[in-house]
């Protein structure tokens, strides 16, 4: 009995990892686009502090903040290899959301769903190339950083072995 409560446990925890995860990852990336959505009905003026503060968020805010916001959560929970991996697709996720929402921004109030100008498309394209970098240099320097720790403490466990 004592097993299966350690795997119901175990189940629990993990659970409770993924929805922080999600929520956490999720949640801001749609959020922030449908808090900025009401700038593009106002008038002219707001068309270029709305898109400018959507590609700022989706270059550099969202990136960083999913970038440290998940290594903070697979560090405490200690989570595998696989796990990162995971998170790495869900941050990417979230880059092509967030450009996909904004698009959806300026298409519903200015743009055109059919017929995009072709500078829109390049913004966009540049938007979502630019936060995939942003992503990727983050995700290198976490995953060095857990291979440096991973391989720190093995060094330590082998060094504890010997004695």
């Amino acid at each position: 009995m004592a097993s299966y409560d350690n795997i119901n446990d175990k189940m629990n925890k993990e659970l409770k990892y993924w929805i922080y995860v999600i929520i956490l990852s999720y949640l801001p990336t749609i959020g922030f686009h449908f808090i900025i959505r009401p700038m593009w009905y106002k008038g002219v003026d707001y068309f270029t502090d709305a898109t400018t503060m959507e590609t700022l968020f989706t270059i550099i805010f969202m990136p960083l903040y999913l970038v440290v916001t998940n290594y903070l959560l697979f560090k405490k929970h200690n989570k595998t290899n696989i796990s990162f991996i995971i998170n790495c697709i869900i941050i990417l996720s979230c880059v092509f959301i967030s450009t996909s929402l904004h698009f959806k921004n300026w298409a519903d109030s200015i743009g055109s769903w059919d017929n995009p100008d072709t500078e829109t498309i390049m913004v966009m394209d540049f938007e979502r190339t630019a936060g995939i970098v942003v992503s990727v240099i983050g995700l290198t320097i976490v995953f060095v950083r857990l291979w440096n720790k991973n391989k720190k403490q093995t060094l330590f466990n082998t060094q504890d072995l010997t004695k």
